[in-house]
């Protein structure tokens, strides 16, 4: 029988797995942005519910949890300069600003999910004690506040006459997910 060495991981059947949902995600996330018509982006009924804003929070809570918990985020520094939810109109980024920013996560969120065994899934790296105590209970934690928020999002560009994120399907989804940025 082979031996492991301390340099050959085990594989991981269940971070693949999890990443492409977060693939499903965040490729809804960024047709939401892009149906997002220009006059609609920094405004909406009320102030938590601007898309530029819930774009913005969706983003940077999934840098947030999708790594390993340590030193200080790297915002871009519009995100960093003051909360994504008291930034005026004005001052809110771009669209294109924001799928920039939507492309790096997105790798981030790869490369921390592709590079965990299914033992570290499991175990906890002493993370957030409010998301549950394993790194997938994070992950799935993670998975789930990004659907709440993308729902508030479509219904935003649904109220405003604009088309919501339609649901994909495993042919919808781009073939280099998982695999991209994902460098154990």
């Amino acid at each position: 029988m082979p031996t492991r060495t301390a340099k050959h991981k085990p594989a991981s059947n269940f971070g693949p797995l999890i990443a492409r949902q977060y693939a499903f995600a965040l490729a809804m996330l960024r047709q939401a942005i892009q149906h997002c018509q220009e006059n609609q982006w920094t405004t909406a009924r009320e102030p938590w519910l601007v898309p530029a804003r819930l774009a913005i929070h969706i983003l940077t809570s999934t840098q947030h949890y999708c790594r390993r918990p340590g030193p200080k985020l790297k915002l871009p520094p519009w995100a960093d300069r003051m909360g994504w939810d008291s930034i005026p109109g004005p001052d809110l980024p771009s669209r294109e600003q924001v799928l920039a920013y939507l492309d790096e996560v997105e790798r981030q969120t790869c490369r921390w999910l592709g590079g965990l065994s299914d033992a570290q899934l499991q175990s906890s790296d002493g993370g957030y004690k409010w998301t549950g105590r394993a790194r997938a209970d994070r992950a799935l934690y993670t998975l789930r506040h990004i659907h709440h928020h993308l729902g508030q999002l479509n219904a935003e560009l649904r109220l405003a006459g604009s088309d919501p994120a339609v649901w994909l399907l495993e042919h919808d989804l781009p073939r280099q997910w998982p695999e991209k940025g994902n460098t154990k």
